[in-house]
């Protein structure tokens, strides 16, 4: 399991007891950095189109440039447990 905010992982812990989850950045070996939500960025979000559409556009990008290192990760450790 793998928890993109570090609001997701404290909803995590606190709903399902689910202790010690990596956020993203963590499971493709990288410092924990959060990956915030659209709320936690624009204060307007509900009226500010374009600031939303652009902090959504940052977050994709930054999944789509991770994930192959996140691949590489899983990878290896199904090796490593093969």
């Amino acid at each position: 399991m793998i928890a993109m905010s570090t609001e997701h992982r404290s909803v995590l812990a606190e709903r399902f007891n689910l202790r010690d989850v990596p956020l993203f950045t963590e499971a493709c070996g990288l410092a924990a950095e959060p990956l915030p939500d659209v709320d936690e960025v624009v204060r307007d979000h509900k009226t500010n189109p374009i600031a939303v559409g652009a902090h959504v556009r940052m977050i994709i990008d930054r999944i789509i440039e991770l994930t192959p290192r996140l691949a590489n990760r899983l990878r290896l450790q199904g090796a490593l447990t093969s």
